[in-house]
């Protein structure tokens, strides 16, 4: 005699279709999300150990010229050396993908590095243009205690 709801034939099946489409473009998110979020680690750690090995680096001369630890300063060629031969040594443009250094600045007692990588962020790099890939920055300054605050 009646029939009931005749006319919402196939209704769920596109609430389900939308629903997938949704949860799709939610795991996309969150999967160029995740990644970011483990490029920013990897950079901030890198760039931090980097920070810590250039300040190090006092200027030996006036150690050996027996001056006190309060007048040490950084030796601004062994620090920019030192950032080098550490990012050398943990291979950072092989542990961070499009690893660059952007700057590092010596003071007389700080040095701070400056770094980018370029991530691919192969969902959402879709949507935002240059070719899939996102910019993330880092700094990272470190103080060397034996020199003058």
């Amino acid at each position: 005699m009646f029939r009931r709801g005749g006319e919402d034939d196939g209704s769920v099946l596109l609430l389900v279709l939308g629903v997938v489409v949704v949860l799709a473009m939610l795991l996309a998110v969150v999967v160029d999300t995740g990644r970011l979020y483990l490029t920013r680690r990897s950079l901030d750690s890198v760039t931090d150990a980097a920070a810590l090995a250039g300040a190090q680096e006092v200027d030996l001369g006036a150690i050996y010229e027996g001056r006190d630890a309060r007048d040490l300063a950084l030796d601004e060629e062994a620090v920019r050396e030192a950032v080098a031969d550490h990012l050398d040594a943990v291979d950072a443009r092989a542990t961070v993908e499009g690893f660059a250094v952007d700057e590092v600045e010596v003071g007389a007692t700080e040095v701070t590095v400056r770094t980018r990588a370029r991530v691919r962020v192969p969902f959402v790099g879709a949507f935002v243009g240059s070719g899939g890939r996102v910019t993330v920055r880092t700094s990272a300054t470190a103080r060397n205690r034996l020199a003058a605050p």
